[in-house]
Order: structure tokens, then sequence, then C-alpha cells
């Protein structure tokens, strides 16, 4: 986990540098599943998109 957590400002960066925002929560869920090499399931994908290498599946399209 604490991988996560030096990889999350990283990643908030990369989104800023985009001209992107996203809840720090929705932050944390990110650099959690990327770090892990885990599939992120949500129906919420749009928050979760601008996120690089984070693998999303929808279960309700």
């Amino acid at each position: 986990m604490k991988k996560c957590y030096n990889d999350l400002p990283i990643m908030m960066v990369a989104m800023q540098r985009q001209g992107k925002t996203c809840a720090d929560a929705d932050g944390e869920i990110a650099a959690i599943a990327v770090t892990q090499k885990l599939t992120l399931v949500t129906r919420n994908t749009q928050d979760f998109e601008n996120f690089q290498n984070l693998t999303l599946q929808n279960w309700f399209e």
C-alpha cells in the first residue's frame, strides 16, 4: 500500500497537466487499483477515465 501513496501525487500531477482534476478519494482508489494491478469495477467510469494505466470495467453497460 505504501507504493500507492507514493504514486498518487505523480498521478494527480499528470492529470493536472492535462487540465483535469478529480476528487481525493477517487485518486486514492485509482492509485490502489493501478499499483496493485487491479481492474476497477464501477458504474461511475467518467470520474476515473483520465487516470493513466487504470483498467476500468462497468458491469452495468
